[in-house]
């Protein structure tokens, strides 16, 4: 017998989202649950919001809307306006997340098209001010102030194609 659960709270499946903690991950995979296991994954799932601060994980509305305010920015930038700074090198911004006194920005790039991923990210990183006051020069009148930014290597695609040359293997 297959029982769907499903969570009414916001903010335990906000919780649960950031930690990739999906009660009905089982479901996605075509596995089939009975009661008692579907039980013991929502206790599991339970007994890790019991013990996380939700302030702690959760990002404030503000937070939200000036990371993606950021990310949407930051991609048009890298996209039309790095070229002399990066060549034909593809960056695209996946994720961005902002402190709780909007001062600074964790930025999580992917690199495409390039020989040399490291040689790319440190280039990143050098021209960080750059990339800063063309930001400052887009968002600047939305926001009080400029976050310093933080970028990060998202290499989750890499490890995506790694685990399907291993399978495929």
């Amino acid at each position: 017998m297959n029982v769907s659960v499903s969570i009414t709270n916001n903010a335990f499946q906000d919780l649960l989202s950031k930690f990739h903690l999906h009660v009905k991950v089982f479901y996605e995979f075509g596995f089939s649950l009975h009661n008692k296991e579907i039980e013991k994954q929502q206790t599991f799932a339970i007994s890790i919001s019991k013990n996380l601060n939700f302030a702690d994980v959760m990002d404030t509305k503000r937070q939200e809307k000036i990371s993606r305010l950021i990310q949407r920015t930051l991609g048009d930038i890298f996209q039309k306006e790095t070229g002399h700074l990066f060549g034909r090198a593809m960056i695209t911004v996946t994720d961005v997340h902002v402190t709780k006194d909007l001062g600074v920005a964790k930025i999580y790039i992917s690199l495409f098209a390039t020989d040399d991923k490291n040689k790319l990210f440190a280039s990143v990183e050098e021209n960080n001010s750059e990339i800063r006051g063309l930001l400052g020069n887009k968002i600047g009148k939305q926001v009080r102030k400029i976050p310093e930014l933080r970028f990060y290597l998202d290499d989750a695609l890499d490890q995506i194609d790694r685990i399907d040359e291993l399978l495929n293997e």
